[in-house]
């Protein structure tokens, strides 16, 4: 399974307070686990909390650029 995510980042949203949150579901499609991907690798970071979540963070400066996000099952 491979589920991909493309957005426009915006500067004016800071994701220190609205960080985007993906939800992985690791009991129905992400069974034995997932590997995350950004891409650039440089503009963000991403935590996964162990509750079926991924927090993406942008690194600041945050500049209007596209981002995409990448979920592989393992």
């Amino acid at each position: 399974m491979v589920a991909r995510l493309s957005y426009l980042m915006e500067p004016a949203i800071s994701t220190t307070d609205a960080p985007t949150i993906i939800f992985v579901s690791e009991k129905w499609v992400y069974v034995k686990g997932f590997q995350v991907t950004l891409e650039p690798p440089d503009i963000a970071t991403w935590n996964h909390d162990y509750q079926d979540h991924i927090t993406v963070v942008h690194t600041a400066p945050v500049q209007v650029q596209n981002l995409t996000i990448i979920i592989n099952s393992l």
